[in-house]
């Protein structure tokens, strides 16, 4: 209950209070030298007064005390306006605000229709007086309607109080309803501003992970290369120079793509290009990798054209790195009839009977999971690695917001 509903009460509480006493003591003036009248009439006037006033503050919301009561109610004031003091007929219209204001649909038109019969009755018991007149039946008529008219104006305005009350409280109730909806939302986006910076943060931590590791991967294997050859084949260094100046020059320019996190919208135009480049930077005399692609590649959406470089760049570095291969075979595949693509990859390297899922394993998984693709991989010791990844070309990423990982 708010606070205007409380005011509501007391205000309502106050009246019932002084009208109680105004007819207390009206009973009196008019009873004052019948005791026994007095004494009887007073002790009704009290149980009409109790009833009401229990009914009003304690058992509002209890549906058969209030059906009860207010039965006891319309007798009581019946008797007693008919029989005792006329001047109680105000207080029938207290009744009528209750069944107005507090009863179900069900029980108001009962006692509607049983308040206003009790309502008539009093009148013509109190207030009608026959007349012998040709007009007689006229004028009842008219008193009879113009006192049901007022009945009725009474009502309806007990009525369209009732509605703007409750219209108000429905306001305050949305109000309230608003409120905490707005406190959870609240909460709710700072906690996906919380993962969408951890999912950033892993982005940006991933693409500098796929874009530096095989460049630095690259930049390591020729420098080790040119130590080796520096002596042996001294027109080799130059060569061998350039290639390491244009790796540093791309990793850098990764570098600052990646931390930007502009990678992901740049548009690839051509995949085969791009692994062609890829390849020429990675490769000398001691690794040989062979490429080949089957079916239209470059068809498959943007966003899977930068995860497959990502993912090839990945793959060529540890077979590189962790697996010391010297050949390396990688074959991109779009098969129309089963509308999956495919990356094929193997080398010659020292395999493992173990496969141990670091963070650029792990970084494959995670970005192939977006395209709903799988990853299947088989190796052996001394035997090398084998990798296929298919990816179904009509596959609906999980996450519309991430794209490329």
């Amino acid at each position: 209950m708010n606070k205007e509903d409380k005011y509501l009460n007391i205000i309502g509480l106050l009246i019932r209070l002084s009208l109680f006493f105004a007819l207390f003591f009206s009973v009196y003036i008019e009873y004052q030298f019948f005791q026994s009248e007095l004494i009887k009439n007073f002790i009704l006037l009290s149980i009409l007064f109790i009833n009401d006033l229990v009914r009003y503050i304690k058992f509002k919301n209890n549906r058969i005390y209030n059906m009860v009561s207010l039965l006891v109610s319309i007798a009581l004031s019946y008797y007693l306006i008919v029989y005792v003091n006329y001047e109680l007929f105000v207080y029938i219209f207290l009744t009528l605000y209750e069944i107005t204001t507090f009863l179900k649909k069900k029980t108001f038109l009962f006692y509607f229709f049983l308040h206003l019969s009790a309502y008539i009755l009093i009148w013509f018991n109190v207030y009608y007086v026959p007349v012998s007149s040709e007009n007689s039946n006229e004028k009842l008529a008219i008193d009879l309607l113009t006192n049901v008219f007022i009945y009725l104006v009474v009502f309806f305005v007990i009525f369209l109080i009732k509605r703007i009350n409750y219209e108000r409280n429905q306001v305050l109730e949305l109000n309230q309803k608003l409120i905490k909806t707005n406190s959870k939302l609240s909460k709710s986006l700072v906690e996906i501003e919380k993962l969408t910076i951890t999912k950033e943060r892993n982005r940006v931590a991933q693409e500098i992970h796929d874009s530096l590791g095989h460049s630095i991967t690259g930049l390591i294997m020729h420098l080790d290369y040119l130590e080796k050859i520096n002596q042996k084949k001294p027109e080799e260094n130059e060569k061998v120079i350039k290639k390491c100046q244009d790796l540093s020059r791309n990793a850098m320019q990764d570098l600052r793509k990646a931390v930007f996190a502009l990678k992901e919208n740049d548009e690839m135009n051509s995949l085969h290009e791009s692994v062609k480049e890829l390849i020429k930077n990675l490769e000398n005399e001691s690794i040989n990798i062979i490429y080949n692609k089957q079916g239209m590649i470059e068809k498959i959406p943007p966003e899977l054209k930068f995860i497959t470089y990502r993912i090839i760049q990945e793959l060529i570095t540890n077979s590189i790195k962790h697996g010391k291969a010297s050949e390396i075979r990688l074959e991109l595949i779009n098969d129309k009839n089963s509308q999956n693509f495919y990356i094929l990859e193997s080398d010659n390297g020292v395999g493992s009977d173990e496969i141990i899922v670091g963070n650029g394993l792990k970084g494959i998984e995670d970005r192939i999971r977006t395209f709903n693709g799988d990853l299947t991989i088989k190796t052996k010791k001394n035997k090398g690695f084998n990798i296929k990844i298919s990816v179904p070309i009509g596959g609906i990423e999980n996450d519309k917001s991430y794209v490329g990982g």
